[in-house]
């Protein structure tokens, strides 16, 4: 008797905590419009990327971003990429606009997917994109902890992890 009472009694405090969190839509949505203003930086902004990115996606970017400064005072007669917004949003040029399309979560874990667009006077002219952004519930907030790019015209499919890691090994 007592175990099931403990029970109900940790699912409506999850169910609780679960629900005073905005949804995984809002995060996603709140977090492309923040890539896609020209004065945030994700890779610099250490307070956003607490408010935004998993702990471990968190993690790689300091690693990757680490391991690009290295190989630029390596090579400075090279280009090097350094990871910056260009890098979550898997595109050289920011879509104009997007939309979110389609939503799934489970207690821990949402898919949220994104279709984005990209207008006439941008690198990608005409182009559209399905991105889907993983969110992980971590301390009681959904938090970004990869992005799928799915292949598109001017793009290949991969995620933002892989390319965090790429950019880490360089």
């Amino acid at each position: 008797m007592i175990n099931r009472f403990v029970f109900v009694l940790f699912l409506s405090f999850a169910l609780h905590a679960q629900a005073e969190t905005n949804p995984p839509e809002v995060v996603t949505k709140e977090f492309f419009h923040y890539l896609l203003s020209s004065k945030n930086d994700i890779s610099t902004d250490s307070k956003a990327q607490g408010h935004w990115l998993a702990k471990p996606l968190r993690k790689l970017l300091a690693s990757a971003t680490e391991a690009a400064n290295k190989s630029v005072k390596a090579h400075p007669d090279e280009k090097i990429d350094l990871p910056d917004n260009k890098t979550f949003l898997g595109a050289w040029d920011p879509p104009t606009s997007f939309e979110i399309t389609k939503s799934q979560q489970t207690l821990s874990q949402a898919l949220v997917t994104i279709n984005c667009k990209w207008g006439p006077d941008t690198q990608y002219p005409g182009d559209k994109r399905v991105m889907t952004a993983v969110l992980t519930l971590e301390n009681g907030s959904w938090k970004i902890s990869d992005i799928q790019t799915h292949a598109g015209k001017f793009a290949s499919e991969g995620t933002l992890v892989e390319e965090l890691r790429q950019l880490k090994v360089q």
